[in-house]
């Protein structure tokens, strides 16, 4: 039997336009997987994808469901922290799924880590096989979803040195929200992941100021920053601002710290293992992180 990829809407709706579940449908045909649609995937509730209730019960069903091996968010947004008191952690854990989300998705995936210790992948969402997408980013998919690790080369050294830990965080201003609940994981051998779309390079500067505050530069061993793409001051369309308060923020750092990781909501994407074990040599601008079934 076919295995099979459960497409769900936990956060924004996402409209389907004509021939974009065909298109779906044919992308994960082509990786081997057959699509089970979450049972509200249409539903539209204001700025959310149906109700709470509704969307909690599309995770919950599908990882319920026996021919299910991958879950997939359709879209990002916003919606997911809603969820969280509404999923059974230790049920998922005694069913574990490869999950796929990106941006809004890094409470659950942080979540799914930590409740449930089940690792992920980020960096994709259904949604982006509506639209044509480079051979690279597909294979990329494949190869992560297959368990393979992931080397990324190439990298700006921000602060030198070399680490190592399990990879958390995801877009900053969805991560920024888990400080304070118990659905964060715990800081103490981890990389943090960090990316952000469209926020104000001051916004960016308060998130980053209320993670030292709170302590968590203090506690994890390495940082690894994505894009942060059109992070522009209404006064500055230039990337250079938000360049100045991602250096004064992690330029200070005693750990080991590298940039320019292409894991974005820009056009140059990469697909990434969650919550699996990674290593920094900041030294050569190297990362590689453990797949679920190949580790580096």
């Amino acid at each position: 039997m076919t295995p099979k990829i459960a497409i769900i809407a936990p956060a924004s709706y996402f409209p389907l336009n004509p021939g974009d579940e065909d298109r779906i449908v044919h992308a994960a045909y082509s990786l081997g997987y057959d699509v089970v649609w979450g049972k509200h995937i249409h539903e539209c509730a204001g700025f959310l994808a149906s109700s709470d209730e509704n969307r909690a019960q599309d995770i919950m069903q599908a990882f319920a469901n026996t021919d299910v091996e991958v879950i997939m968010a359709l879209r990002g947004g916003y919606g997911c922290a809603r969820l969280l008191d509404k999923l059974d952690w230790k049920f998922i854990q005694k069913h574990p799924k490869i999950f796929v989300g990106f941006s809004d998705t890094t409470v659950l995936q942080n979540a799914l880590l930590y409740k449930s210790k089940i690792p992920s992948v980020t960096g994709f969402l259904a949604g982006f096989w509506t639209k044509r997408m480079p051979l690279a980013f597909k294979e990329n998919l494949r190869a992560v979803l297959n368990g393979e690790s992931v080397v990324l080369k190439n990298l700006t050294s921000v602060t030198a040195g070399k680490t190592q830990g399990v990879i958390i965080g995801g877009c900053l201003s969805v991560f920024v929200g888990l400080l304070g609940t118990p659905y964060l994981p715990r800081l103490k051998n981890k990389i943090l992941l960090l990316e952000d779309v469209q926020e104000e390079p001051y916004k960016i500067d308060r998130m980053l100021t209320h993670l030292k505050n709170a302590g968590v530069f203090n506690a994890i061993n390495g940082v690894i920053l994505g894009d942060f793409y059109q992070c522009f001051s209404y006064n500055d369309k230039t990337a250079k601002a938000v360049r100045l308060v991602l250096k004064e923020h992690f330029g200070r750092l005693k750990i080991p710290v590298v940039a320019g990781v292409r894991y974005s909501h820009g056009p140059e994407k990469v697909v990434l293992p969650f919550g699996t074990w990674a290593k920094i040599d900041a030294d050569k601008g190297m990362v590689c992180i453990d797949g679920m079934k190949k580790k580096c």
